[in-house]
C-alpha cells in the first residue's frame, strides 16, 4: 500500500466518523423531541438507534 492511498483511506475514515456522529445526534435529538410530544415508544426507538449508529456505540454500518 502506498502512502497516498493510506492518506485517502484515513481522510475517508474521518469523514465517515463525522457523518456517523452527525447522524447519531440527529436521531437522538429527534427521539428527545418525540418524547416531549408524548410519543414514548418512537422516541425511545430513535434514541436507541442514535446510540447504535454513533461511532462510540455499536456501529451498525
Amino acid at each position: 500500500m502506498s502512502v497516498g492511498s493510506s492518506v485517502i483511506t484515513t481522510t475517508i475514515g474521518i469523514k465517515m466518523t463525522l457523518l456517523l456522529w452527525i447522524l447519531a445526534v440527529v436521531f437522538v435529538v429527534a427521539g428527545l423531541s418525540s418524547l416531549l410530544r408524548g410519543q414514548v415508544v418512537y422516541g425511545l426507538l430513535l434514541i436507541v438507534v442514535g446510540l447504535l449508529v454513533g461511532p462510540g456505540g455499536t456501529s451498525v454500518f
